[in-house]
């Protein structure tokens, strides 16, 4: 990971540019002065240093020239921070070593430009494992120097608000590319349905004639095993073989990744004869049947010949079918099962007496989760899955099933299924005068067919890769943003407690109280942006009340008191601007109204005031009144209780003050003396 130093004794400053840079994967170090940027720099060898040049001790000027002396930061890219940049501060940065200049207050934008100008082909620079007690040295030394970072440091406005009118810009330009990120996934659910119909047309369309083809290919050889044949008509049989084998295994690993996809098994093939697994089922329904007086007919050719076919998944198959015939059929009913041997297909009739399937009902059978219901009755039978198993089992055997029903006479299921030969007799004589021709023209077809199958998956798996990558990165670029706008949002409320050192670490405060009341009162607030950015930013407008007044230890005047009362109106201002935190306009603006109407500054009452707001006002009044301030010392919490319990109904909303008392246990947790900012 590459290395940044941070060097500007403004700890604002250094907050916000912390919160750009890390967002981009960079390793921050930081240092408040001149010495303690040259140990760092000697013990870290960051790939760059942002070294502000007005700082007390050593100026960045010294600091540069050093650092630029020493073997061992000599590469190490300077760029220097100033408020303002003068030919003379130029040129003594120049002459010191500096490598570029950077004004403030800066726009994170162009901020992360530069950076990525000097370290966007830059090596990671990797130090020996001596340097871990150094990097602990480094952080104490910082971590010291964050104790005291309300007496240091100050909020520079102008750099808040340059950052927030770039992150307003920045958010802009995510919606577009969450636009894009939507419509790649529209793209990505039109490519999964090109998908699907692509195995459809594998395993309806192309399975059957193929599976006739290499029947024919099979009989062929077996009619001309001892007859003298031409070699051309040898070679055309060879390669219709060869193209029907290819063609074959490319359709089974299409169809294997669809059933690995949806939970469906390998077929595994054997010749089975189709009258004994039905005699089988039967006798597995016995008990079935018997209950329901059902009469089962079974009718057979004698000479059925087998079939090729996955004999576990036919039987399932054919199951769940005379299963829901005997089902459906009223007791005393009929069943007849017939089984037909039409040479290239074989068919199954399933004849039931039932009470029938209504016409408009026949097209959701097959559907997963359709129950099939007794219109009569009423009843429900099974989790709605057996008629899409088997239809599934005969579709992938090349096969299909039809369905004829009247009500009140019964239904009756029609499955055929191919077999892989045909009788011989049946084809001799057609083949003795036309085959050669047939069969070339077979061949092409068949190679044709296979080069243009091959290509379109071939297609379809690249766009729909470049599909999936393009989504991810939209929606890692998009979390991204997400954190720095957070974290942003945080370095802002703890920038304007910095402003006011009698309450310091109030926003923490009033966010743990009002996540305390919100818990009880409305839990679904806790997650939403609205609440959140309200609770982080609901004293934003105090950056533009002057610091005397926020301190003024005395009375305030009537024109000092109008300028306090108008800081929801101001922090209002401030943010609307900014589109992201739009959400939390209308309780920064409202926070200090009452439930009377009486408040200010639009004398809102009721639930005309957000419901954000009605929470914070009770938990920045409670944190008013427990916290020490210029002109008196804090209440005990208890009496602070009753003064919250004594205006409910008037300053605060009723309900909001039942939570405030529910969640009493919760709040006494957090300690006054101490910021308790929520976390991310």
């Amino acid at each position: 990971m590459k290395k940044i130093l941070l060097v500007d004794d403004e700890l604002i400053i250094r907050k916000l540019a912390r919160n750009t840079i890390q967002s981009q994967g960079y390793m921050i170090l930081e240092a408040s002065n001149g010495n303690d940027a040259i140990e760092l720099a000697r013990e870290e060898v960051p790939n760059l240093i942002l070294l502000d040049i007005k700082m007390p001790g050593l100026n960045g000027f010294q600091v540069c020239r050093i650092l630029k002396d020493d073997p061992l930061t000599r590469n190490t890219y300077i760029i220097m921070l100033t408020g303002d940049l003068s030919d003379e501060d130029r040129e003594q940065g120049l002459l010191a070593g500096a490598d570029d200049f950077f004004v403030k207050p800066f726009s994170p934008i162009e901020l992360l430009n530069k950076i990525r100008a000097f370290l966007e082909n830059e090596e990671e620079i990797i130090l020996p494992d001596e340097g871990e007690d150094k990097r602990e040295r480094g952080q104490r030394c910082l971590s010291e120097e964050t104790k005291n970072e309300d007496e240091l440091y100050q909020l520079e406005r102008e750099q808040l608000l340059l950052y927030a009118s770039d992150l307003g810009k920045i958010y802009y330009e995510e919606v577009k590319k969450a636009a894009e990120l939507k419509k790649a996934y529209q793209r990505l659910k039109e490519m999964e349905k090109m998908k699907d119909a692509f195995v459809s047309l594998v395993s309806h369309e192309l399975r059957t004639p193929l599976s006739i083809i290499k029947g024919y290919v099979s009989l062929i050889n077996e009619v001309l095993k001892n007859r003298e044949v031409s070699a051309d008509l040898q070679e055309f049989i060879k390669a219709i073989a060869q193209s029907s084998n290819k063609l074959e295994s490319l359709i089974q690993e299409l169809l294997d990744f669809s059933k690995m996809k949806s939970g469906l098994v390998i077929l595994e093939k054997e010749e089975i004869a189709m009258p004994g697994i039905l005699q089988l089922i039967l006798n597995d329904l016995k008990t079935e049947t018997a209950k329901k007086s059902i009469e089962i007919t079974f009718q057979s050719q004698s000479d059925f010949r087998p079939l090729r076919a996955d004999r576990a998944r036919i039987k399932e198959a054919f199951s769940q079918l005379i299963r829901n015939a005997v089902i459906f059929t009223p007791v005393g009913g009929s069943i007849t099962i017939e089984a037909i041997d039409e040479g290239v297909w074989i068919k199954v009739r399933i004849i039931d007496t039932g009470k029938g399937i209504p016409a408009p009902e026949l097209e959701n059978i097959f559907s997963p989760f359709y129950q099939g219901m007794d219109f009569l009755t009423r009843e429900v039978n099974g989790i709605g899955l057996g008629l899409t198993i088997a239809k599934h089992i005969i579709e992938d055997h090349g096969g299909n099933i039809k369905v004829e029903s009247e009500i009140g006479k019964g239904s009756t299921f029609t499955i055929a299924i191919p077999r892989s030969f045909q009788d011989a007799k049946e084809l001799v004589a057609e083949l003795q005068n036309r085959y050669p021709q047939k069969i070339e023209k077979l061949s092409d077809s068949l190679q044709i067919a296979e080069r243009q199958l091959l290509l379109y998956a071939q297609d379809m798996s690249n766009l729909y890769n470049k599909e999936r990558m393009k989504t991810e990165q939209l929606g890692e670029t998009l979390k991204e943003l997400e954190l720095t706008y957070v974290q942003t949002i945080a370095a802002l409320a703890q920038a304007i407690d910095v402003k006011d050192a009698y309450t310091g670490g109030h926003t923490g405060r009033v966010s743990f109280y009002a996540n305390c009341v919100a818990k009880y009162h409305n839990s679904a607030l806790l997650m939403e942006k609205e609440f959140i950015y309200s609770l982080l930013l609901h004293d934003v407008g105090k950056i533009g009340i002057a610091e005397e007044i926020l301190g003024k230890a005395g009375k305030l005047s009537d024109d000092e008191w109008e300028k306090i009362k108008a800081h929801p109106e101001l922090g209002a201002r401030i943010l609307d601007p900014i589109k992201f935190l739009a959400p939390a306009l209308a309780s920064v603006r409202s926070h200090h109204e009452r439930w009377d109407g009486k408040g200010y500054p639009d004398g809102l009452k009721g639930e005309e005031i957000p419901l954000s707001a009605r929470i914070i006002a009770v938990a920045d009044a409670f944190d008013a009144m427990t916290t020490d301030r210029p002109y008196r010392r804090r209440l005990d919490r208890e009496d602070a209780k009753e003064e919250i319990v004594k205006n409910s109904g008037t300053q605060f909303d009723p309900a909001v003050v039942e939570s405030f008392l529910k969640s009493w246990d919760e709040m006494l947790v957090c300690s006054p003396e101490k910021e308790q900012f929520p976390r991310f």
